[in-house]
């Protein structure tokens, strides 16, 4: 919003406390100036930036008389609120943090979070709202990173924009993991990769990997990640990673944050980056598809430069050949030994020696899918079972046909879910959340009804007896959800999404659920009227 009032013309500010019926007495400060000192508007957390950030500003009475504008009145401003004559003249000077600090301390938010996402704007800053959280905790993430950005421009480091943290049970796919290093920023032209394969099989943790990999490697090289799950996750991608190289226009609402972060990385000036596209498995990125409207597609968006290198991980073969023709690496079964290593890596303090054969024959049917192993090792590691009882979970759970009935989706659901463990593994974790956490499977339900990424934790149906952290903590151990580094969201893997969703319409619930989650956002954003403003 910073940056909003910053390129307005005029800020009109109309006091609801301060009273002038008679107009003539606009030219009587003594009237007036007391009742504007003691309004409650210089008070509020929000309007420190609608006070700073516009060229102009003009404060009006309760009847609409208009008493002066940020100039005018800046002596009067100046004691109110502290903030020096030179800053209240000039809407482009730059602040310091000690004095915003400063000019912010004595004011008010409705929720205590506010008094610091307040300010974040004003920083240039950007970290998640996580509602709830309490204030402390906002702000040492505040204090966190304008210490990670001051030590960037202080050191002028390369830039790692990557949103999960670096799995320290990745094992597998070292023979591709050495193909993809020799690939990366070794070509003449930009290099493009399309890393493909199905759901689960660990194309997402390759590109991961890769990329921890990429900065110990080349530490003049720029990482990026970018959802290109679909157009809004990638507009999204492109407008945080823009804001985080501070390219020019950013902050323009008439720039497309997409065709700035293109011409950035596409400048020789640039420095090396490598840039990871996940989850492209449409390249029109589920734009329309209408005759009379042009199609929009990755393609369009594609940085050209010597020192860059594309990576695209897709479920889809075709979308590979689309993006990546000429270096399209296809991920297929794992072999026996590798798969053995990641149920060893997440079963610490189990002794998979003493179950061999039943590991084999786990291994077995979990077509040997690191999703599939990585759901099954942790429900074995939490419940405290043998191999073999979860062969007979797995067992009953197959016993119980998968029909598809998602209309919008049913025929990714049939490819997708029908034949993949995944499944499986999910609704055995989910048959044993719901039968004892309520809470947890109802933030499952919610979860399966919205855009699966980026889940904010404030979102989420807890209760106090059952709080977020204990709820998300819970559903980690299980490996159901996605935690991101920053602990202020989560997310769930796209045929875990699925799954809960078609367990839904199996019991007729999903329309139950739709209708909640759309209360649940409308309560937690509300309308944009003058009376939920904080």
């Amino acid at each position: 919003m910073f940056h909003w009032y910053r390129n307005a013309t005029k800020c009109y500010v109309i006091l609801s406390d301060v009273s002038v019926p008679d107009p003539t007495a606009i030219a009587r400060p003594s009237v007036w100036e007391s009742s504007f000192k003691a309004s409650r508007w210089f008070t509020r957390g929000w309007t420190l930036q609608e006070l700073i950030a516009p060229a102009s500003v003009e404060f009006f009475s309760f009847e609409g008389h208009l008493l002066g504008d940020r100039n005018s009145l800046q002596h009067l401003i100046y004691e109110i609120t502290g903030i020096p004559a030179e800053v209240l003249q000039n809407s482009a000077h730059s602040f310091k943090v000690s004095d915003v600090k400063e000019w912010a301390k004595n004011r008010v938010t409705t929720e205590p979070e506010d008094q610091i996402y307040c300010l974040l704007s004003i920083f240039n800053v950007f970290i998640v709202a996580s509602y709830g959280e309490g204030i402390d905790n906002a702000t040492k993430r505040l204090e966190d990173e304008l210490e990670r950005i001051e030590l960037e421009r202080i050191s002028n480091k390369t830039r790692f924009i990557v949103p999960y943290a670096r799995n320290n049970n990745f094992v597998g796919y070292e023979s591709q993991l050495a193909e993809l290093e020799s690939m990366v920023l070794n070509g003449q032209q930009t290099t493009k990769i399309a890393i493909t394969g199905p759901g689960g099989i660990g194309k997402s943790q390759l590109a991961l990997e890769l990329a921890y990999r990429t900065q110990q490697t080349y530490k003049n090289c720029s990482v990026f990640w970018i959802s290109a799950a679909d157009m809004d996750s990638f507009y999204q991608g492109c407008s945080y990673v823009a804001q985080r190289l501070s390219i020019p226009g950013w902050d323009d609402e008439n720039q497309d944050p997409r065709k700035l972060l293109q011409v950035h990385l596409s400048r020789e000036s640039t420095r090396k980056w490598l840039l990871i596209y996940d989850d492209a498995d449409d390249a029109s990125l589920g734009a329309s598809k209408q005759p009379s409207q042009p199609v929009t597609t990755l393609l369009d968006f594609i940085p050209q430069s010597d020192h860059g290198c594309i990576i695209f991980t897709t479920a889809s073969s075709n979308t590979a050949e689309m993006l990546a023709p000429e270096n399209t690496m296809q991920l297929g079964k794992l072999a026996a030994e590798t798969a053995v290593q990641i149920l060893c890596s997440h079963l610490t303090n189990y002794s998979v020696t003493n179950e061999e054969q039943e590991a084999k024959h786990l291994l077995g049917e979990l077509l040997c899918l690191p999703l599939a192993i990585t759901q099954a090792a942790a429900y074995i590691k939490h419940k405290k079972i043998s191999i073999r009882r979860y062969l007979e979970l797995l067992s009953e759970q197959n016993e119980k046909p998968m029909k598809p009935s998602d209309k919008q989706c049913g025929q990714q659901l049939q490819y997708q879910i029908t034949d993949n463990p995944v499944a499986l593994t999910s609704l055995i974790s989910l048959a044993q959340v719901s039968r004892h956490d309520t809470t947890a499977a109802n933030c499952l339900f919610f979860m399966a009804c919205i855009d699966r990424k980026d889940v904010l934790l404030q979102l989420l149906p807890t209760t106090p007896l059952s709080p977020t952290r204990t709820t998300v903590d819970l559903l980690s151990t299980y490996a159901i959800i996605i935690k991101r580094p920053a602990s202020s969201a989560v997310e769930l893997h796209r045929l875990v999404h699925l799954t809960i969703r078609n367990y839904l319409q199996e019991r007729g619930l999903f329309h139950q659920w739709n209708q909640e989650a759309i209360s649940i956002l409308a309560e937690t954003f509300p309308s944009a009227s003058h009376e939920n403003r904080s």
